[in-house]
């Protein structure tokens, strides 16, 4: 009952079917795998992560020394278990070095690698880098570079100005025509060809070294065995191997995907993951001037490495396995996803979906019992009449709506936003009379699994319970927390669309324009509807034993390329007329009338005339087989979607 998506060709190594769930935003997952954020806070940790490392190479040392010592007195050392230095240098000049990749290794010659630009056999480590001494000072001065990369968004304007004029200034450097001219700039955007050159440039590095710097602080970790010592928790050098990450990632992909990535500098929430979670108004300008010093509240200087494009990180799985499927109930239109990951489907279909009963209820509210048209856009977020009419729209619902309730915002601070306007009209107060109210933590994940859990107990308890979540939050995701009871019903408060300021999405939409020909108007309501659509479908796990009730609430669903772009499932039918946008009263009565036949108990002969019966599976199984004898000669792409049926 889910979309998918299969890729087969008999000339592949593997006959392994790789399934890939909850697969709607499988190319925001790709692309973040290629991506790598590292922030000033982060480089002060690799700083220290660094000194410890090279503590323990002067111990090691020592040890060596002494064991040789030892030996040459004719007496024996506990220590020759320990591994050498010496070992690892050998191993890194006769043997090939892991890169930290999943491969595969025949004929000496590596058969999957998510390091494309390297030849098909293995190169063996520079020697410059080689000894774990001169590593450690390659490492400090890749560390210091872009220290200095980050310290100018918190200089003041006249110090940019004068680093900006030393950078041109350098022979055979680069001025970097990306950078804006701006001396209040906080950001700033360039290629990684650039950057590299720069690096190179600055630190008189190799780029041929800077390929092998993950590999190689890898080997070093495991040559000192990080988890066998107390005082080095593998954990503390997180940070130390997302920059030696990012400049392996920067190195191995510039030659030959420049244009597939970019390279974004500027003043970030340390502790978000996306920059989704954030909008207009939460990024609006805090900027103080103090002693010189730019500060913004809560942001700190990061440095991204983006990748631009979701097929780099797909296309080797593609290539390494016969049968490929992607599936989720939110993939919706199907036919964007080739586009987006640039492969060709061989099939895409929509499976059908057996319903019992009036188990889904979609509905879209544009209007308040005012008839004051309701929207979560910019400009009418400020409007009292648009916050009292979410707030009495949600007061109705939970109270003729059983068991538990979500609501999902388009930002944090959207959501804080409301709840304060709503207590201090006192809508707070008048829902906790139906329901306990329970609230997503920003940035403590710990928090809010317990919340979650807390919110489920009120749920099963009977209180009944309302969480108040993010559209792109941790909550969204969870896709088993809040079905059946947990969610009778889910509301969207306007549409969870892309923070379009973020200097990240922007680059990511411009080059879904220019080299994937998607229009980017196409992409952010293609985007948008997705999340809508997975929040929606989170509440629902199975239409025999469950029900639910989807409320979209926002005038700009009732557009027609919002609507097209819903699941097929959630639409099919009766649902077309249901989508007709209403007033919250005309809602409230017609949600109501229905959830009288949705709470009925199923009949168990009509539970039993929907399922398969053993010959029934033996006939289709039979059909299948006679089908796929001609489909598997080719290599093929299927994608799917399921639809409302009215029989098995």
């Amino acid at each position: 009952n889910e979309d998918a998506a299969v890729s087969t060709n008999n000339n592949k190594q593997s006959d392994a079917v790789v399934v890939f769930d909850q697969a709607h935003n499988i190319d925001s997952i790709c692309m973040n795998i290629l991506s790598v954020t590292i922030h000033s806070t982060c480089l002060d940790q690799a700083t220290r992560s660094l000194g410890r490392l090279s503590s323990e190479i002067s111990r090691r040392k020592q040890m060596t020394n002494n064991t040789n010592g030892n030996n040459n007195n004719g007496s024996s050392s506990s220590s020759s278990s320990i591994p050498s230095l010496q070992d690892e240098y050998e191993s890194l000049v006769d043997t090939p070095i892991d890169h930290g990749v999943f491969f595969r290794k025949e004929n000496n010659k590596k058969e999957f690698s998510l390091y494309t630009n390297q030849s098909e056999d293995w190169e063996p480590v520079p020697g410059n880098i080689r000894r774990a001494e001169h590593f450690i000072g390659f490492l400090r001065k890749i560390i210091e570079y872009y220290k200095v990369q980050l310290r100018w968004l918190t200089t003041s304007p006249n110090a940019k100005v004068n680093n900006k004029n030393m950078i041109g200034s350098k022979k055979n450097g680069n001025t970097n025509a990306n950078t804006n001219e701006n001396s209040n700039e906080t950001h700033r955007k360039e290629s990684p060809l650039s950057f590299l050159h720069r690096l190179t440039n600055s630190t008189g590095l190799e780029a041929k070294a800077l390929r092998f710097t993950y590999a190689r602080l890898l080997s070093l970790l495991r040559t000192f065995q990080i988890t066998s010592y107390p005082l080095l928790d593998s954990k503390s050098f997180a940070s130390l191997l997302a920059v030696a990450d990012l400049t392996s990632l920067l190195a191995n992909h510039v030659t030959d995907h420049n244009s597939k990535f970019t390279i974004v500098t500027e003043l970030s929430h340390m502790d978000s993951s996306s920059p989704s979670y954030h909008d207009e108004q939460e990024n609006a300008d805090m900027n103080n001037q103090k002693g010189g010093m730019l500060v913004r509240k809560d942001k700190v200087p990061t440095l991204q490495f983006v990748c631009l494009d979701a097929s780099l990180a797909l296309s080797p799985i593609l290539e390494r396995f016969r049968t490929v499927v992607l599936t989720s109930t939110a993939m919706s239109p199907l036919e964007f996803y080739p586009k987006l990951l640039q492969f060709t489907p061989t099939l895409m279909h929509a499976f059908p979906l057996s319903f019992s009963q009036n188990c889904v209820y979609p509905t879209i509210i544009a209007r308040g019992s005012d008839q004051i048209a309701m929207s979560t856009k910019t400009s009418d977020r400020t409007s009292l009449s648009v916050v009292r009419n979410y707030g009495s729209l949600l007061v109705e619902l939970c109270s003729i709506i059983p068991d538990g309730v979500v609501v999902y915002f388009p930002s944090y601070s959207y959501m804080e936003s409301l709840l304060q306007e709503w207590d201090a009209m006192g809508i707070l107060r008048q829902l906790t009379k139906y329901k306990l109210v329970f609230l997503e933590e920003v940035y403590d994940l710990n928090q809010t699994t317990l919340t979650l859990d807390n919110y489920r107990l009120a749920c099963d308890t009977g209180r009944g319970g309302i969480f108040f979540a993010v559209a792109r939050g941790r909550v969204s995701e969870c896709s088993q927390m809040l079905d059946y009871h947990y969610g009778r019903a889910t509301i969207v408060f306007g549409l969870p669309i892309l923070y379009s300021q973020s200097q990240i999405v922007q680059a990511r939409v411009d080059y879904c324009q220019t080299y994937l020909e998607i229009p980017s108007a196409e992409y952010w309501n293609f985007d948008a509807m997705r999340q809508a659509s997975k929040c929606l479908a989170n509440t629902l796990r199975s239409p025999l034993t469950d029900y639910s009730i989807f409320v979209l609430a926002d005038i700009r669903y009732n557009h027609k390329e919002k609507r097209s772009k819903l699941p097929g499932w959630m639409v099919a039918g009766d649902s077309q007329q249901q989508l007709e946008p209403m007033s919250t009263d005309h809602a409230v009565q017609q949600i109501r009338s229905v959830l009288r036949h949705m709470g009925q108990p199923i009949l168990q002969p009509v539970v039993r005339s929907l399922l398969w019966t053993r010959e029934d599976i033996l006939l289709r199984n039979r059909k299948t087989t006679t089908t796929t004898d001609t489909t598997m000669s080719s290599a093929s792409v299927v994608v799917a979607e399921p639809v409302k049926s009215e029989g098995p």
